[in-house]
């Protein structure tokens, strides 16, 4: 929230990792689904220098491993 265009770069890369890692463990070890949402879109208007929430649909992701249904 603080409208820092590199602190959010750096936020998202380390979720990203993270994510990564919760795929690797839950999704393809353990066959299981993984779901990603958010609470409301922001990181892309961090170029304009926004700090507050925005009204900004979000995505809902399901993820499971190859070859399950």
């Amino acid at each position: 929230y603080s409208g820092d265009l590199d602190a959010t770069k750096k936020a998202v890369a380390v979720l990203d990792e993270q994510l990564e890692k919760i795929y690797n463990e839950f999704v393809i070890k353990n066959k299981g689904t993984l779901y990603i949402t958010g609470d409301h879109g922001n990181a892309e208007d961090k170029s304009y220098g926004s700090p507050s929430h925005t009204s900004n649909p979000v995505y809902f992701v399901a993820v499971n491993a190859p070859n399950v249904i």
